[in-house]
């Protein structure tokens, strides 16, 4: 049984990733709650973790506070971090790591997203956050047999209320009217979910370098919100009572070209049971 270890395995989707890795032995790290406690941040940490000498490691740990994380100093720590991690990793004998990376990575100004998916090939990295030049530096790591995972937008159970799904159903369970901002703007929504199991789908495949881990089918950002509001039963949300957000691309969407053919992953949660599942999962908060 190949041993695998998974970073980051009590986060948002680390434990999806983990889950859906279990029949396979995976090895969870976290500072707390997993199969392996570590602070990763720290050298003894990594040490540690390397030590385990997995043979595939799933790097799903990093600075994720929301609002924060995109310019946040962290992100410089976690990626000096994880560079010495998987320096750490291939000495110990580790075969293959997949990192987890982001959209964020992509050019958010390149004519093409406005009429195309981001393609893994043909889309230019040009970050323009301190989180996606992170993750690029990171990504420009990967060894031949490598892989790294290009996370578009998830939701699901246990996120961060101050998100877009979650603060639109706890508005509307409490009969309140989400305020939003205009919502024009286009992405791919993927349940958390099937988000963890495209990466470790991904991990376990012989697939290499990077592969967009999303949806693909094009969703105003109003039109999601609209639905979780009617999902949980409440009034429609108030477009346009927000301002619009700056430095934002209008369209973002992954072609999952890659994510098919190759990894032969596809979803399994549709969006409207994936809502549903996070309204009852919402109802059932204190």
């Amino acid at each position: 049984m190949t041993r695998i270890l998974v970073t980051g395995a009590t986060g948002f989707l680390g434990r999806h990733v983990c889950r859906a890795l279990a029949d396979r032995g995976a090895i969870g790290v976290a500072r707390r709650g997993a199969d392996v406690s570590a602070d990763l941040l720290t050298e003894d940490g990594r040490a540690a973790v390397a030590a385990l000498a997995p043979e595939v490691a799933v790097l799903t740990a990093w600075v994720t506070e929301h609002g924060a994380y995109w310019e946040a100093p962290e992100n410089d720590q976690w990626l000096a971090a994880m560079r010495d991690l998987v320096q750490r990793l291939r000495a110990a004998g580790t075969k293959r790591i997949v990192g987890v990376g982001s959209c964020a990575e992509y050019d958010w100004t390149a004519p093409a997203l406005a009429v195309s998916d981001a393609d893994e090939a043909r889309t230019p990295i040009r970050p323009a956050t301190r989180y996606g030049q992170a993750k690029a530096a990171l990504a420009g790591m990967l060894g031949p047999k490598d892989a790294w995972a290009r996370v578009f937008f998830s939701f699901g159970e246990g996120e961060d209320p101050r998100r877009l799904v979650p603060s639109v159903i706890r508005a509307a369970l409490a009969g309140k009217a989400a305020p939003l901002g205009p919502g024009t703007g286009w992405r791919c929504f993927l349940d958390s979910r099937d988000a963890g199991a495209a990466i470790a789908a991904l991990a376990v495949s012989g697939v290499t370098g990077p592969v967009n881990i999303g949806d693909g089918r094009p969703m105003q950002i109003k039109e999601l919100a609209t639905r979780a509001a009617a999902t949980a039963g409440g009034p429609a949300v108030a477009v346009g009572a927000l301002p619009a957000r700056t430095g934002e691309p209008e369209r973002l969407v992954a072609s999952i070209v890659r994510l098919r053919r190759e990894v032969g992953f596809r979803p399994a949660v549709s969006l409207e049971q994936g809502l549903a599942d996070v309204v009852t999962w919402w109802r059932g908060q204190p």
